[in-house]
């Protein structure tokens, strides 16, 4: 037996399945299970975010167990997410799910899941199956190195936030975020958190727009990239400058061969900020623009 718990983190909105998996996963084996009840707060919980920010430098669980039909973000969403950022992508992950469609194992498997594991209806099957995957991914399976995971803050070479900067360019503004890379999205939200601004995030423009709508306070700032699954940037800007015409728009990219882009910015119409950015660069140019007259703002309009 192992002298220390291992952490195993369980995304499951079914309260009987999550106790069935607690018992029947320690069986014999010393586990420290975590239990979140959506795809958000399951990315929360791995990344350090909100109420989980005192997890930011803490290790990652052992093993994820993923449910696919979860609230808010459902499974698929969060593996994704899970494989596209530097500190979770070796991370193993088993879709534990009742769900036996053909196209949920192969599209699973596509996002990187480690193993599909359809959940049994009878009690005694189910226990002795998680029994089974406990003792495989616990005590027989090697896990990944800690050197396959970097830690937060590094998650981003270039958008390394220094736990002893003194932000130079302060605000407590509402920006929101829009950035489909999740690994440059939470690297994003970090340094905007400690420049002390107040963050929405988001992966994509739809979303976006959604949240503009419901939102009743002021949204000071959109900070979008620029290329994006179906809604771009530039068109998401369109639309929420009619929701929030006060707000300022600040577009990140990779690319500099948009003359559009380049004539606004040169006409002092448009905020731009090329990727890869520093803490110092980003926080600068988020000031620049909400610092910004406002007949410099209803132009760009």
């Amino acid at each position: 037996m192992r002298a220390h718990a291992i952490e195993v983190l369980l995304a499951e909105d079914s309260t009987a399945d999550a106790e069935l998996v607690l018992h029947s996963l320690a069986d014999g084996i010393p586990v420290r299970m975590h239990r979140v009840h959506d795809g958000a707060e399951a990315l929360d919980f791995l990344f350090g975010r909100g109420a989980y920010d005192d997890r930011a430098a803490a290790p990652l669980p052992r093993l994820v167990l993923l449910d696919l039909n979860l609230p808010v973000m459902d499974g698929l969403q969060v593996l994704s997410e899970l494989r596209r950022h530097p500190r979770t992508w070796a991370l193993p992950v088993v879709l534990l799910t009742s769900s036996n469609l053909e196209h949920d194992v192969v599209e699973s498997y596509r996002r990187g899941a480690n193993s599909f594991v359809q959940k049994p209806l009878e009690f005694t099957k189910f226990r002795e199956l998680v029994r089974r995957l406990g003792e495989y991914w616990l005590t027989i399976n090697e896990p990944p190195p800690a050197s396959a995971h970097l830690p937060l803050l590094d998650a981003v070479p270039d958008l390394i936030v220094g736990e002893g900067a003194v932000p130079s360019a302060r605000g407590s503004e509402t920006i929101l975020l829009v950035e489909d890379e999740a690994a440059i999205r939470v690297a994003a939200r970090r340094i905007l958190d400690r420049f002390g601004y107040h963050v929405i995030e988001t992966p994509g423009a739809e979303e976006a727009l959604a949240l503009a709508v419901k939102h009743r306070e002021p949204i000071h700032l959109l900070l979008t990239d620029i290329v994006m699954p179906g809604m771009n940037g530039r068109e998401l800007a369109k639309v929420f400058i009619h929701l929030h015409p006060e707000a300022r728009v600040v577009f990140m990219s990779g690319y500099t061969d948009d003359e559009v882009l380049r004539r606004d910015v040169s006409q002092g119409r448009t905020w731009y900020l090329q990727k890869p950015f520093s803490p110092d660069a980003l926080a600068r140019k988020v000031r620049e623009a909400l610092g910004a007259p406002q007949d410099a703002v209803r132009a760009r309009a």
